[in-house]
């Protein structure tokens, strides 16, 4: 995993795979406040490739460190469920199975971004992708997903974003 041989690409790299947003991760790299740089970075396939590379590998430094991976937090929810049971606190236990489903995949969170309708034109995922990608990027808080869905509201005005989890049948 070679370092990117611009330098300001890699610092850009490093800011979006530790967690900073593209804004502040281009401010960081050097690059102006010019909203071009983040879109023409992004799109460059050695940034993109960079990026996943350091992610996992922040990841795997993560599990070392912190001794804990799937099996461990599988097999600590499942004590946690049988002690749960045991004690006769069956919301617990339901809540032990929720995580347990949740972390082995059963389960899958879906959020719908957006007004209604918005994306009913677009024709591809990749156009879907691509305007909440735009959606996101433009937005006043600078990328936070929920107050881009959901605006400036009246008061009792139902939120543009909405909340699902369900099992995954397929």
């Amino acid at each position: 995993m070679p370092l990117l041989p611009n330098p300001r690409w890699e610092k850009y790299c490093q800011g979006i795979a530790s967690g900073l947003k593209p804004g502040r991760a281009a401010k960081e790299a050097g690059y102006s406040k010019n909203g071009n740089n983040q879109s023409r970075l992004k799109t460059l396939p050695e940034i993109q490739k960079r990026i996943e590379e350091l992610r996992m590998a922040i990841h795997e430094v993560t599990i070392q460190k912190s001794g804990v991976d799937k099996k461990a937090v599988i097999r600590s929810i499942e004590q946690t469920r049988e002690a749960a049971k045991a004690a006769m606190q069956y919301g617990a236990a339901l809540k032990a199975d929720e995580l347990l489903g949740k972390t082995i995949g059963m389960f899958i969170e879906r959020r719908e971004i957006g007004r209604a309708g918005e994306f009913e034109g677009l024709s591809d995922k990749r156009e879907i992708v691509e305007a909440i990608i735009a959606r996101i990027e433009h937005s006043p808080e600078g990328g936070d997903v929920g107050s881009v869905a959901g605006g400036e509201r009246e008061s009792g005005e139902e939120p543009d974003i909405v909340y699902q989890t369900g099992v995954d049948d397929g």
